[in-house]
């Protein structure tokens, strides 16, 4: 068995240029606000040892929260849930690994974000018969609704009222970039991200008006981009494939999956992307 991975998380079917394969990858890295904790998600052709882990960035203490299908996991601000994609639905979990809540029983869910009141989660819905789109609810599962419809990886900004989110082009011809004011419902073009480099788009992590993210091109190579909001300029971070990317505040690091053939481990590199290396503190 084999396990095949593109920039959005899904798996594919080799065809012209490959994926890279693996029979293990660690993927979809998320940093605690206080910088100790990072969690991630493991695939194993040994299916009990895939699940969600916590790694201790302090004591290097490495431990599986819960076992089978889990993706895109985020930390709430005050540390003490995980909100992620349960088996395709939204699951909530206490920090320490107990008390899994399943908060959306129908449509499905990808890139759940918390706000930075700890009260909301902003999250994809990429099922079109519940109504896909990005939706928005509270920590209890109430007040679900749909704010774009079709709209793809949310992102807030540091305005607590706007977020980020991608809307595919016609054709498969890439991605607008676009920010919402959930007060005024006003939407503002930020970037056309198009191929042959940018033909999908995934993973928006905004941080002082740049936003880090990563695309995958028309060859099938995917590479974690940087994108300057003011001027519009695009910086890609490292010459090695990567995906997954999670840019940490706390600790000003970009944690992501070097999608390189044969790797599929968690990397780390600066905001530049300077110090590129594999987090061997894992491993």
């Amino acid at each position: 068995m084999l396990l095949l991975f593109s920039c959005d998380n899904e798996p594919t079917q080799p065809s012209g240029n490959q994926p890279p394969v693996y029979t293990q990858i660690d993927f979809d890295p998320a940093v605690s606000s206080d910088g100790n904790t990072l969690v991630y998600v493991h695939s194993n052709v040994d299916f009990s040892f895939t699940g969600m882990y916590s790694f201790n960035l302090i004591t290097g203490f490495n431990k599986q929260l819960i076992s089978g299908i889990a993706g895109t996991p985020d930390i709430s601000p005050d540390n003490s849930k995980i909100v992620f994609s349960s088996d395709g639905l939204l699951g909530l979990l206490n920090a320490a690994g107990d008390s899994l809540n399943i908060i959306q029983t129908s449509g499905k869910s990808k890139f759940p974000k918390w706000n930075s009141g700890g009260n909301k989660i902003l999250y994809e819905d990429p099922d079109c018969n519940s109504g896909c789109g990005i939706r928005i609810t509270d920590a209890a599962g109430s007040g679900n609704t749909v704010l774009i419809s079709e709209g793809r990886s949310p992102e807030w900004t540091d305005n607590k009222n706007e977020f980020l989110f991608l809307k595919s082009l016609p054709e498969a011809s890439g991605d607008s970039l676009l920010k919402y004011d959930m007060q005024t419902g006003s939407r503002t073009l930020i970037k056309i991200l198009s191929p042959p480099d940018h033909k999908t788009n995934q993973y928006l992590n905004y941080s002082s008006g740049e936003i880090i993210f990563c695309s995958t091109s028309e060859s099938g190579l995917s590479y974690v981009y940087k994108l300057n909001v003011s001027s519009g300029n695009i910086q890609r971070l490292a010459s090695n494939q990567g995906w997954s990317p999670f840019y940490s505040s706390a600790t000003g690091k970009i944690y992501y999956t070097n999608r390189n053939e044969g790797d599929g481990r968690i990397w780390i590199m600066d905001r530049d992307g300077s110090n590129n290396r594999r987090f061997e503190e894992i491993y």
